[in-house]
């Protein structure tokens, strides 16, 4: 999200999974985002499952779109 013009509060940092097929994030909880945060880290998600080919399950995106109407 940095260098996406969007930085969270409290960053934490990335390092490699255990079985060498991504990344985690350490040291940020999504508890503690402000609503501003939260949204973008969802918008975040959700273009990253596209860029990669994520198949969301209808729970995922169920009720997104309007969601996402509240903020714009």
């Amino acid at each position: 999200m940095k260098t996406a013009g969007t930085p969270l509060r409290n960053s934490g940092s990335v390092v490699p999974s255990l079985d060498g097929t991504g990344v985690v994030q350490l040291g940020v909880q999504t508890r503690g985002f402000l609503k501003a945060e939260a949204s973008a880290f969802i918008e975040w998600l959700f273009a990253f499952g596209a860029e990669n080919d994520v198949r969301w399950s209808e729970t995922a995106a169920h009720g997104y779109d309007d969601l996402a109407r509240e903020f714009t």
